[in-house]
C-alpha cells in the first residue's frame, strides 16, 4: 500500500486558488511532481506499520490543508532523524501524564522527544507559516 498511487496523470495546470493542497497534490502532472509523490511514498514506507495509518489518513484530506501539512511535516522529520543515524519511535506514552509525544529518540544511548507542531496564520490579507520544532 501506498500514500500515492501510479496513475497517468494529464493535468499540470498550476494550482487553482480554492484547489486543496491535497487534491493538488493527487491531481498535478509532470516528472517533477511524480518525484514528490514518490519520496513521500518512501518516506511513509520507513514509518512502522502502527503509525502508518494516521499519517496516510491526513495526507489526503481535502478539507484540510493543515493536516496535510502536518503530516508532511512528521513524515520529514522521522526521514530526517533517521537519516541521522537514530531510533526513531512514534507516539510512545512518556510519563504518568499520558502524553504521547510525536517522536522517542534516541542516539549513542541518548533519549529526547520531538513534538512536531505546524501551525499557519492568516494576517491581513497574506498567510503567515509558522513551523515549530519543539525538543525536551
Amino acid at each position: 500500500m501506498v500514500v500515492y498511487t501510479s496513475r497517468n496523470r494529464t493535468d499540470a495546470s498550476p494550482k487553482r486558488a480554492a484547489e486543496p493542497h491535497a487534491e493538488f497534490f493527487q491531481r498535478i502532472a509532470g516528472p517533477f511532481w511524480d518525484q514528490v509523490r514518490d519520496v513521500i511514498n518512501e518516506w511513509w514506507s520507513h514509518l512502522p506499520d502502527q503509525a502508518r495509518p494516521g499519517v496516510r489518513s491526513r495526507l489526503p484530506d481535502g478539507n484540510s490543508d493543515t493536516n496535510v501539512f502536518s503530516a508532511l511535516w512528521e513524515l520529514y522529520l522521522h526521514e530526517m532523524l533517521l537519516g541521522s543515524g537514530c531510533t526513531v519511535e512514534i507516539e510512545q506514552p512518556i510519563g504518568t501524564r499520558g502524553k504521547n509525544p510525536d517522536f522517542l529518540v534516541t542516539r549513542d544511548g541518548r533519549e529526547f522527544i520531538v513534538e512536531a507542531i505546524w501551525t499557519a496564520q492568516r494576517l491581513g490579507d497574506t498567510v503567515s507559516t509558522e513551523v515549530e520544532l519543539v525538543v525536551s
